[in-house]
């Protein structure tokens, strides 16, 4: 596959623009996510990634930028693609939030588990993709103190055991692990279809920042 950005008119790797590989191409530093601009502002309408550029990527261009927006889901940027031009970060977000809408249960149940858990297994051993690992570290969701951490490992494990994924909060709402911690403990009130809602609604929360982050991204994807 290659692994290029469309940058100034000419394509050049990910690791060479980003420096890093994997999931990461959406999150360059531990902030860079819980930072970008909101919708509305300059860089949400296109002051880093074109528009235009990004239409003319060919697929595998356009699915290797945008293929893990969703987490572990690039067939949610392959089925994007189809639907193109877009003119804006909000016409490609609805996009993408209109193919997870119609999926099946199936794959809408596989995105929310390829979601790590808050101060999980995967934040301790350090293995999220850097997109989630910026999004948990600003809180330090991968270093808790001990004890907070087994109220989280609690959490977790009931969450999980009711609705069969674990729990998804957009951080980037939260300034502190607190509130994170309240909303985590609200929801496990929630029946099943409820809170697949709820989940769902979450990552879009989430997509839609790791979008205006890599528009933000200077010169990436303007032609």
């Amino acid at each position: 596959m290659t692994d290029a950005l469309f940058v100034g008119g000419t394509f050049c790797s990910n690791q060479q623009w980003y420096g890093v590989g994997g999931c990461g191409r959406v999150a360059r530093d531990r902030d860079a996510t819980e930072t970008s601009p909101g919708p509305g502002s300059s860089a949400s309408a296109g002051a880093g990634m074109d528009a235009a550029g990004l239409n003319r990527l060919p697929r595998e261009q356009f699915v290797e930028i945008l293929g893990d927006v969703f987490e572990h889901c690039r067939w949610i940027a392959e089925r994007v693609y189809d639907a193109r031009p877009f003119r804006s970060v909000e016409e490609l977000h609805a996009a993408m939030v209109h193919v997870v809408n119609t999926a099946t249960r199936a794959e809408q149940l596989a995105l929310l588990r390829g979601h790590p858990e808050l101060a999980g297994r995967e934040a301790q051993e350090g293995v999220m993709t850097p997109a989630s690992t910026s999004e948990q570290g600003r809180l330090g969701f991968d270093a808790v103190p001990r004890d907070e951490l087994e109220r989280m490992t609690r959490l977790n494990r009931a969450y999980r055991e009711k609705f069969g994924f674990p729990c998804i909060i957009a951080l980037r709402g939260h300034r502190s692990r607190d509130t994170v911690v309240a909303e985590h403990e609200r929801r496990l009130g929630n029946d099943p279809e409820t809170e697949m809602g709820a989940a769902l609604a979450q990552v879009f929360l989430i997509t839609r920042g790791r979008l205006d982050t890599l528009w933000a991204a200077p010169q990436v994807g303007r032609g």
